[in-house]
């Protein structure tokens, strides 16, 4: 198997963490990423590899040599993004969509065998982007449910919540609805919120500072990586994904926090909102101040219930182990000729 995608660090980047995942559920496999955060990435003892867009036009050739080693393509990208359809096509692909965007060229499509949908609305722009829907499945991503064990809460005020999405650069500051939550601290003074701060690059440092500025003392920015994730989880009470138009659709922090028991209030943006009220464990909201502060309070009223659910949320639906074998069928179903659709909807 060989593992495409963008940014090869799966402690600043969910992509490269679920992918890593697959790759010790598929030993001997190999991962290639192109990303503006390197200039040439060679790690051999991880298998894994990768270059600058800028590189891209050179090292097609070897792109084409490393496809043939394999015997299956995973590519890890949205629908937009083509630079590895462009170039592979000798082997079977799998496509996961892991965010939205419309593709510039669909007949690009035409070369995947299999696409996998990180969500049911990312299923829907794929069979309109021209995929047929027999080629295609829905696969929530997925968390270890032996490393994210779950832990009592923090005893009574403040409420914490971590937002662990932290913006790429000023305009992310709305985007992602970091404001939102900012003026929530504003009006609720019983509302903590933690923010995991991702050393991006300078942007993302300039973006730090304009939040920093005027931000109410209830909002701590914690800048740097975050070696064990786990330990921010079981600090909060709950988890927030505010996202206004950009993040992804199926937040992995909030599936992480969810193994852990910690419920999560949601944007109408993410495609978990529908899972979390079905199964009680969080709360979804639009994109307004007003509606973000009822659905705290909501959370608050119902907490005891929403946490005891949260971690049986995870269990019924974000199993790494469910994940793993969702793609052993898909892995399966592409690389024997004549099979039928891999199936397996979550």
């Amino acid at each position: 198997m060989i593992y495409w995608c963008g940014w090869l660090d799966p402690q600043m980047v969910a992509v490269s963490k679920e992918m890593g995942q697959l790759m010790r559920a598929f030993p001997r496999s190999l991962a290639f990423g192109i990303s503006t955060h390197y200039t040439v990435a060679f790690h051999p003892s991880s298998r894994r590899y990768g270059v600058h867009p800028s590189l891209h036009p050179f090292v097609r050739p070897a792109m084409r040599i490393l496809e043939r080693r394999f015997d299956i393509n995973h590519v890890y990208t949205g629908l937009s993004d083509w630079h590895f359809l462009r170039v592979l096509g000798r082997r079977p692909i799998v496509l996961t969509v892991t965010q939205r965007g419309a593709p510039a060229d669909t007949s690009l499509l035409a070369k995947v065998s299999h696409v996998v949908a990180e969500s049911a609305s990312l299923a829907d722009e794929a069979q309109r982007a021209g995929v047929p829907r027999e080629r295609i499945s829905v696969r929530y991503p997925g968390v270890d449910l032996a490393d994210f064990t779950v832990g009592p809460p923090p005893p009574g005020e403040p409420w914490r919540c971590v937002f662990a999405s932290s913006p790429e650069n000023v305009s992310e500051i709305h985007t992602k609805g970091l404001d939102l939550l900012i003026e929530l601290a504003r009006v609720e003074p019983s509302f903590h919120l933690t923010v995991l701060w991702r050393p991006f690059g300078p942007a993302s440092d300039e973006a730090l500072r304009v939040a920093r500025t005027g931000a109410p003392p209830n909002v701590e920015f914690r800048a740097g990586r975050s070696v064990r994730i786990q330990d921010e989880y079981a600090r909060a009470h709950f988890s927030v994904a505010p996202f206004r138009t950009v993040g992804k659709p199926a937040p992995n922090s909030v599936i992480e926090a969810l193994a852990m028991g910690r419920p999560a209030l949601v944007s109408d943006y993410t495609d978990l909102g529908g899972i979390l009220e079905r199964e009680g464990a969080g709360m979804r909201f639009s994109s307004t101040i007003e509606d973000l502060r009822r659905a705290y309070r909501d959370l608050l009223e119902n907490y005891d219930t929403l946490q005891a659910g949260s971690r049986p949320c995870a269990e019924r639906h974000f199993s790494l182990d469910a994940v793993v074998r969702h793609y052993a069928r898909v892995y399966d179903a592409v690389s024997t000729p004549g099979a039928g659709p891999a199936g397996g909807n979550a």
